[in-house]
């Protein structure tokens, strides 16, 4: 049973360490501003409450959902704002061990498939749907359709920690 304690610290922290990544995150994307869906708001007051969350995401249009993926993922590689697009193109999960593990959809489905995704999670949030059923379903429906060449599990999971976490405004002050 000492094993299993062992294992759920180990669990505890490494979610810790995430939450802060993410609150480091949200820190620089309030003072960067540069990721279009936010009309003006600030970042921290989108994503402080369940309710926000829920009203960003019931009247986000499919346009701002690709610029926020875009923005996000382009902030995680480091990577200018004129180069924030879709370029997974040529993705393929390969390993020496097991050859292709995962092919992902056709580049030009990928756009539709998020579309259907942000309808779903629009629809889900409407119902009054727990938030971390959206957040889970945003998240590994993004790393499915992997649209970046890199970061999509960085992407995806920064994602999940926005809808399903609150950020605490202190933290970005």
């Amino acid at each position: 049973m000492e094993k299993f304690r062992g294992f759920e610290t180990q669990n505890q922290e490494a979610t810790e360490n995430r939450e802060r990544r993410a609150e480091v995150l949200l820190r620089f994307l309030n003072t960067a501003k540069n990721i279009e869906p936010f009309h003006g708001e600030k970042f921290e007051a989108i994503f402080s409450n369940e309710e926000h969350k829920r009203d960003f995401i019931e009247n986000l249009s499919v346009e701002e959902f690709s610029q926020l993926l875009n923005g996000l993922n382009g902030v995680l590689r480091d990577k200018k704002k004129e180069n924030w697009k879709m370029d997974g193109e040529t993705v393929a999960l390969e390993s020496m061990f097991m050859g292709t593990g995962y092919v992902p959809p056709r580049q030009e489905d990928k756009p539709d498939l998020l579309a259907e995704v942000l309808e779903t999670a629009k629809t889900m949030s409407q119902e009054g749907k727990n938030m971390e059923d959206i957040a889970m379903l945003v998240s590994s429906s993004l790393n499915a359709i992997h649209p970046y060449l890199d970061a999509n599990g960085r992407t995806s999971r920064m994602i999940y920690l926005l809808l399903r976490s609150c950020v605490k405004q202190e933290l970005i002050d």
